[in-house]
C-alpha cells in the first residue's frame, strides 16, 4: 500500500510536503492526528481526536486489552521501519473513528501522513479505503490459511463492509495486521456514514481486488510448494493491475466525487491512473 500513498500525491504539491516533512522528522510529524490537532512533542503523549460520535459496541468475544495487546506486539518491528512504533494504547471508550485512526497509524506508512495532509472532505473516505484494502491485503498476505478459503475470503470480502458486525480473528498470529481485523467493525461502521457514493468506489475497489487476487492463488498452494500464476508479464501486469492500479482508479473517483479538483476528468477505465499504479507496484521495492 505504500505505492497508494505515492499515487495519491502526484500532482498534489500539499502531500508531497507531508511526505517530505515526515522523511526529515520522523515520527513528530506523523504523531499528528487525522483531524488537525497539533502534534505533542513526544508520540507516547499524544492523543487522537475524533470526528465521529458513536462508540465501539463490537460483538466479538475480544476485549480492548486483547486489541491492545495485539497491536502492542506489533510496535516494535513496525517501529524500526515507519512512524507508528509508539503509538499511546488505546482507550477503553475509544469511539469507532478513534479505533480506525489508530489502526492507520499501526498499519501504515507515509500512507497516514499523506492522509493527515488531506481535506476533511475526503481524509475519512481516503482512510477507510485504505484500511479496507488493507484488511484484504492481511488476507491474501496469511500464507497459512487455506486455498480454498482464503479464495472465498477474498472473492467476499466486500461483502463484509455491509456488515458492521463481521469480524475476523482467523489471520494468523504472525500477521502484522491482524489486529485490524480482529476490530474490523470500527472500520465499517464509519464506512456505513459515509456518502453513497464514497461506499459505492470504495465496496467495487474492493470487489475487484478480492476477485483479482483470487485469481493468482492456487488450489494446490501451501507454505511448502507456492503456487504461484505469475508466469508471463502479461500474468505480471494484471496481477499488478489488481493489487495497485486499482487502487488508483479507487483514489481518482475518490477525488473526482469530492469536486475538490474542478480540473480532474473522469476518463474510465482511468488508464493514467492505472498505469501510475502499475509502475510504483513494480518498483516500490528497489
Amino acid at each position: 500500500m505504500s505505492s497508494s500513498a505515492l499515487l495519491t500525491s502526484i500532482g498534489h504539491p500539499s502531500e508531497i510536503a507531508a511526505l517530505l516533512r515526515w522523511k526529515l522528522s520522523g515520527k513528530a510529524h506523523a504523531a499528528k492526528s487525522l483531524s488537525g490537532t497539533t502534534t505533542p512533542t513526544s508520540p507516547k503523549s499524544r492523543s487522537f481526536t475524533s470526528n465521529g460520535t458513536n462508540s465501539v459496541t463490537s460483538s466479538q468475544s475480544n476485549s480492548s486489552g486483547d486489541l491492545n495487546g495485539l497491536a502492542e506486539s506489533q510496535n516494535a518491528d513496525l517501529g524500526k521501519q515507519s512512524p507508528n512504533g509508539d503509538l499511546p494504547p488505546l482507550s477503553d471508550t475509544a469511539t469507532t473513528w478513534e479505533r480506525c485512526e489508530y489502526y492507520l497509524f499501526l498499519t501504515s506508512r507515509s500512507f497516514a501522513v499523506v492522509i493527515s495532509e488531506l481535506n476533511a472532505t475526503l481524509r475519512t473516505p481516503t482512510a477507510l479505503f485504505y484500511l479496507v484494502l488493507r484488511g484484504l491485503d492481511t488476507v491474501e498476505d496469511d500464507m497459512t490459511l487455506d486455498p480454498a478459503y482464503k479464495i472465498s475470503l477474498l472473492e467476499n470480502f466486500y461483502t463484509f463492509l455491509s456488515d458492521t458486525s463481521w469480524t475476523f480473528d482467523g489471520i494468523s498470529q504472525q500477521e502484522k495486521d491482524r489486529a485490524l481485523l480482529v476490530d474490523f467493525t470500527c472500520v465499517t461502521k464509519e464506512l456505513a456514514k459515509l456518502d453513497n457514493v464514497y461506499q459505492e468506489v470504495i465496496t467495487d475497489i474492493t470487489k475487484r481486488m478480492g476477485k483479482g487476487m483470487a485469481m493468482y492463488i492456487s488450489q494446490e498452494d501451501s507454505l511448502q510448494d507456492p503456487g504461484n500464476r505469475v508466469k508471463t508479464i502479461q500474468d505480471y501486469n494484471e496481477y499488478c493491475y489488481y493489487v495497485a492500479g486499482l487502487v488508483g482508479e479507487g483514489l481518482t473517483r475518490l477525488f473526482l466525487h469530492s469536486t475538490l479538483e474542478p480540473d480532474l476528468v473522469d476518463d474510465p477505465p482511468h488508464v493514467l491512473s492505472v498505469h501510475m499504479g502499475l509502475f510504483l507496484q513494480k518498483n516500490q521495492y528497489y
